[in-house]
């Protein structure tokens, strides 16, 4: 039993760094430091602050919603590599949250207000009876 909970802590502590585990693994290798990633946009900032940090956003949401494709932040355990989009939500021009998350997600979100905007300008111009 103690070698089957060994085991399991040790493909944990594999899986959690990324490390291969294949026979040529040796065992006396370091594991890749994790280096948490801090992206230097804190609560509190300006919409100006963020476009110098980060650029212009690749797409928004109203004026309160950022979204950056792509981003390539650090990730050591590759854990999840779908999440490669960064969203910067704002509440009375100061930055309330800043987010990486799944794309696809994001995607399928602007696709929807975007219907939904179509919609609304369609039924405004419809002729009325």
């Amino acid at each position: 039993m103690k070698t089957r909970s060994m085991l399991f802590v040790a493909v944990a502590a594999l899986a959690a760094f990324g490390l291969p585990a294949s026979p040529a693994f040796a065992a006396d290798a370091k594991a890749p430091e994790f280096k948490p990633f801090t992206l230097e946009l804190p609560p509190g900032s300006s919409p100006a602050a963020a476009r110098k940090i980060l650029g212009a956003p690749h797409a928004t949401l109203g004026a309160d919603l950022w979204v950056y494709w792509n981003f390539g932040a650090p990730n050591p355990n590759h854990a999840n590599p779908e999440f490669d989009t960064l969203v910067v939500a704002f509440a009375r021009e100061r930055v309330v949250a800043v987010k990486i998350t799944d794309g696809r997600v994001v995607r399928q979100l602007l696709a929807q207000a975007a219907a939904q905007t179509k919609a609304a300008a369609m039924a405004a111009n419809a002729p009325r009876r």
